[in-house]
């Protein structure tokens, strides 16, 4: 709905806040520094919040979720009378909780794909330094553990085809990639990345 030039190119800045504050050919980088200088908690989805949750954005902007969460918990104990405050502090719980939420289903999603090793990375990152504390990182740490010794042959040979693919990335011929992916299936028959391997070698020759 926005009126535009009738020619190329044309351009429009939209803010931060979903509105569009310029639109022209050009001169839009001084714009675009400026909008991006309004955000201060990059990743939050909130320009502002209440004085009192100022500590909590500022974790979650630095990507440390569980300091965020556990600051914005104190806030609404200690702040329950102030409305504005406990709602921009449980914006920031949600926020968090959706973070885990979202790992979380991209880590059932790789077991359920028999992507081991992709599981296994995804249940370290839960378990990092960014959800350190919370109970879900313990968990997902003891996970990780269980699963590299329910799977140690598959996220070995997953291994060992993201170094095949390496490999092939650095040949021109075709049938020689081909041929790569072909003797890792051979090696590793059974095996879901076997199964991934055999999909790209045919892939190869079409």
């Amino acid at each position: 709905g926005y009126q535009g030039g009738s020619g190329l190119p044309y351009a429009w800045v939209i803010g931060p806040d979903g509105k569009v504050v310029w639109q022209g050919r050009k001169g839009y980088d001084a714009v675009c520094v400026q909008q991006l200088e309004r955000i201060k908690y990059p990743g939050l989805g909130k320009l502002e919040v209440a004085p009192e949750c100022e500590k909590a954005a500022t974790e979650f902007a630095g990507g440390k979720y569980a300091a965020a969460r556990e600051e914005a918990v104190k806030v609404k104990e200690k702040d329950a009378d102030n409305e504005a405050a406990v709602a921009d502090a449980q914006f920031i719980i949600d926020r968090v909780d959706a973070k885990v939420a979202e790992l979380r289903a991209k880590i059932d999603d790789a077991k359920a794909k028999r992507r081991y090793l992709d599981a296994v990375n995804l249940l370290e990152e839960l378990s990092g330094k960014a959800f350190k504390g919370m109970e879900v990182a313990d968990k997902a740490k003891d996970e990780a553990k269980e699963l590299k010794k329910e799977q140690k042959d598959e996220i070995k040979a997953w291994e060992q085809l993201e170094k095949t693919i390496a490999v092939n990335e650095k040949i021109d011929d075709a049938e020689k990639k081909k041929k790569n992916l072909e003797k890792f299936c051979d090696k590793y028959e059974g095996t879901a990345a076997a199964e991934e391997a055999k999909k790209m070698a045919e892939g190869a020759s079409d």
